[in-house]
């Protein structure tokens, strides 16, 4: 199951809800989708990597990250 199927269902959902998305809204999806785990459990999967320094936007394209696999 990829990403956006797991985040939004449909494709149109997706691009619907991502219209002006940002670092705290994604935090808060990926958040839902680990059942509250705390990072960097619940990093898995996301379009930012985690330290401890804070979140940097990993070098690919909301695309690329809605059409990868969500690991289980």
């Amino acid at each position: 199951m990829t990403i956006y199927e797991r985040l939004f269902g449909t494709p149109e959902r997706a691009a619907e809800q991502l219209d002006g998305i940002d670092q705290i809204d994604l935090c808060d999806w990926m958040c839902d989708l680990h059942d509250e785990a705390l990072p960097p459990e619940r990093c898995v999967g996301c379009l930012y990597e985690y330290d401890r320094y804070g979140c940097e936007r990993k070098d690919m394209s909301v695309l690329e990250w809605l059409t990868q696999e969500m690991e289980a």
